[in-house]
């Protein structure tokens, strides 16, 4: 009976060791869950120069809080709990680590956690949007987007594949009010392929601020839309704030490409405007890490493989950078295609903190076929046209030299002075609904 007794104690001994290890493992998921497999895990490196570990641990932190902004989105209760006990939990994880790769795996464990949330949508708002009431996306009957919420909820539908080749019409003016912006066509396979038409109407406040970690599945391409393959017009865009931080982190190519208005176009921008700032702002890596990574800027798109036409930015882009970044290219309206009836206001400054000498190269227009482009403010870099604050207050520039049509065109009431347009005297475009 004796070791019968002392059998059945050391078994309950046992179970509740393990039962304990699991509570504590439940409630330290967060901090405990694997990375994706695909992701290399490296031991902790406290070696890394110019490392500020507290400084990153509020810059982490300040990365996770940014769902917090979506409650107006009306989440149910427990959804919405879910999320802010995962952020708290979150935030006391980093509080206690001690690397930074430690504080990396434990950010990307909650964005990874507060994406399953949501049905294992990895590219979606945090908070739903307002499904469409009006039009069946045919080119007679397009959707209807007449509030925020049904912007989003096109936006979500584009990048969870959902007729993304459908059409689409802005039927009023939009404010973002900064929340930060999930770009539309977040991947090359989850492009726009559909059609756009904001008939003239502007949309406001569009923020997009992310700390970009390379080697996880963040954003590489910027803007309001992300890649686009489709047509985007009669759309302008006031305010927009790309404020972007990004590091290497593995040995492998990588490219950050940030637009006004689309990362990256395969397809059509037409009658589209920007006004805003870009921040880029390339902190280095791992010493020994040799592979380049390359930031691309244009005040309309990135990168363009399509065509830009009758449309203008008047953008700030300021960049800085040090080692492992393999080129900084700054266009003023994009990286390569056909550019057409179009002009720029480009300020830039690029800022290099390790004088590393890197490839550093600014266009003032930018594309491979330029007809009738001009820039303010020549920089001697190539040979687009110019022009000057006189031509940019005169209606006849924008009608007789750029070709606009005054019919789409609000042309009226400019004011440019002091290398600048005056508050609401630029540019704009007629509503046409």
């Amino acid at each position: 009976m004796k070791r019968i007794a002392i059998l059945f104690l050391s078994l309950l001994f046992i179970f509740n060791v393990i039962s304990c290890k699991e509570n504590n493992n439940s409630n330290n998921d967060i901090k405990n869950k694997e990375p994706d497999s695909n992701i290399e895990n490296k031991e902790p490196d406290n070696n890394v120069e110019n490392i500020n570990l507290e400084d990153y641990k509020i810059t982490s932190k300040e990365l996770i809080e940014q769902s917090l902004i979506y409650k107006e989105f009306n989440f149910k209760e427990d959804d919405w709990t879910k999320i802010v006990n995962c952020i708290s939990n979150g935030k006391e994880q980093i509080d206690l680590a001690s690397s930074k790769e430690e504080i990396d795996n434990i950010v990307y464990n909650v964005k990874t956690f507060l994406n399953n949330v949501y049905n294992d949508r990895i590219y979606t708002w945090i908070g739903g949007g307002e499904p469409f009431t009006e039009g069946d996306g045919t080119k007679d009957n397009p959707y209807i987007i007449d509030n925020v919420r049904k912007f989003i909820y096109f936006s979500d539908s584009i990048n969870n594949k959902t007729e993304p080749d459908a059409y689409y019409e802005l039927t009023t003016d939009l404010d973002l009010k900064n929340i930060y912006w999930i770009p539309i066509g977040i991947s090359d396979d989850r492009s726009f392929k559909g059609h756009f038409n904001g008939n003239g109407y502007e949309i406001k406040n569009c923020k997009i601020s992310e700390y970009i970690i390379m080697c996880y599945v963040e954003l590489d391409v910027v803007g309001l839309f992300g890649y686009n393959d489709g047509t985007i017009e009669n759309l302008g865009i006031d305010d927009v704030n790309i404020n972007v931080q990004f590091r290497y982190k593995e040995a492998k190519y990588c490219a950050i490409r940030a637009g006004g208005i689309v990362g990256v176009n395969n397809g059509i921008i037409n009658n589209c405007y920007t006004i805003g700032n870009m921040m880029l702002n390339y902190m280095g890596g791992r010493s020994g890490c040799t592979s380049p990574c390359h930031i691309y800027s244009g005040g309309i798109t990135a990168i363009n493989e399509g065509v830009v036409s009758n449309s203008y930015a008047n953008i700030n882009i300021n960049i800085e950078f040090d080692e492992n970044s393999g080129g900084v290219y700054v266009y003023g309206i994009g990286k390569g295609g056909k550019i057409e009836n179009s002009f720029v206001i480009l300020n830039y400054d690029i800022y290099d903190r390790l004088w590393s000498l890197n490839d550093v190269q600014v266009y003032n227009i930018g594309g491979d076929k330029e007809i009738n482009c001009y820039r303010y403010q020549y920089d001697n870099r190539i040979t687009s046209k110019i022009c000057i604050s006189d031509e940019l207050n005169s209606k006849e520039f924008y009608v007789n030299k750029l070709n606009w049509n005054p019919e789409i065109w609000d042309l009226d009431n400019i004011v440019f002075d002091n290398d600048n347009y005056l508050d609401n005297c630029y540019p704009r475009l007629k509503k046409q609904k």
